[in-house]
């Protein structure tokens, strides 16, 4: 005669908890996948305003300054100061994205010129084109009307936009900004 002898258990607490494990390790890569991204682009969006500062404020302390007339020094620090206050507002936005996960976001709509915006982000990709050896052009039509924007988040948009055909673009290649 046979015997046959069971022993049951119920392991669905254990199933569950290896299931809530996996879940969170799944979890953790995503978050660690999405940081990287984000280092990754904050890394690019503050090295674009340090390259103009840096690059224009050498030139203004060269040797080769005395060649400039007094408009291109202008221009230049013109360009500086619009790069440090570019970088101020990547460092700004860096903080709102805290306020975008809480919904607190304010955005900002207000009237500007897009073609004095299109100029100052022209001028910033500047030395990077060159440096690569790109052509940055700009063919703005005149009268264009008042742009109705988040003047901050279209600069950031315009920034990005022009960096990556310029970065994009081989050697001896042209951007045009339109």
């Amino acid at each position: 005669p046979w015997s046959v002898v069971s022993v049951m258990r119920d392991v669905s607490v254990q199933k569950r908890h290896e299931h809530d494990l996996e879940a969170a390790r799944a979890k953790a890569e995503r978050a660690d996948e999405v940081k990287g991204r984000f280092l990754a682009m904050v890394s690019h969006e503050l090295r674009t305003p340090l390259n103009a500062i840096i690059g224009f404020s050498e030139i203004l302390g060269s040797e080769t300054m005395i060649s400039l007339d007094a408009q291109q020094r202008r221009d230049y620090a013109r360009i500086v100061h619009e790069s440090g206050h570019h970088l101020l507002e990547v460092v700004n936005s860096l903080l709102d994205m805290s306020k975008i996960e809480t919904g607190n976001f304010d955005f900002a709509p207000a009237p500007f010129d897009a073609a004095a915006l299109v100029e100052s982000c022209v001028d910033l990709m500047r030395l990077k084109a060159a440096d690569l050896n790109v052509r940055l052009d700009q063919d703005i039509e005149p009268g264009l009307p008042e742009l109705i924007a988040d003047r901050r988040a279209t600069r950031q948009v315009l920034i990005n936009l022009i960096s990556n055909a310029v970065k994009f673009t081989p050697a001896g290649g042209d951007v045009e900004v339109a």
